[in-house]
């Protein structure tokens, strides 16, 4: 028996990792599948922009990888930490800071 301890019980708030790419070259768009899932389509002056969401920053260094293994040029890459359920609202306190501060003020 190991111990385990899921997201919620270390407050950890579940998120995924928004990227949004511009190559110097175009990209095929038949190449959605090896880029993760993530859409590919053409952009300004012969390129490609590459959007979508990736669970983990991994995924995004292998993304990076892919194109440097395709000899792409990248022009600009962004790359945000976007929260999912329970994630921060439009204050920026999660759900989870929420509670927790009802619970710390009811203790007091």
């Amino acid at each position: 028996m190991g111990c385990e301890v899921d997201d919620k019980e270390l407050g950890v708030r579940p998120h995924a990792w928004r990227v949004r790419v511009r190559t110097a070259g175009q990209v095929e768009p038949g190449l959605d599948d090896y880029f993760g899932g993530l859409k590919v389509a053409p952009g300004p002056e012969g390129s490609s922009v590459i959007t979508g969401e990736l669970p983990d920053l991994p995924a995004v260094y292998g993304l990076i990888i892919r194109f440097r293994d395709l000899a792409l040029a990248v022009v600009f890459l962004q790359v945000k930490k976007v929260y999912l359920q329970g994630g921060p609202d439009r204050t920026g306190e999660s759900v989870q800071d929420k509670n927790f501060k009802e619970a710390r003020k009811n203790e007091l």
